[in-house]
């Protein structure tokens, strides 16, 4: 996978993680999100 499809996933990731504040049912999901956007990051880095 390119470079640029990582960059589209951790965007998805991010996006779905600020929902942690603004969508109280989401809370549980949003802080996994979180979680996996460094994950990804760290190893497209």
């Amino acid at each position: 996978m390119g470079f640029c499809c990582w960059k589209f996933r951790i965007k998805i990731l991010r996006y779905l993680a600020r929902l942690e504040h603004s969508v109280p049912a989401w809370e549980s999901d949003a802080k996994a999100a979180h979680i996996l956007a460094g994950a990804v990051e760290n190893m497209a880095a």
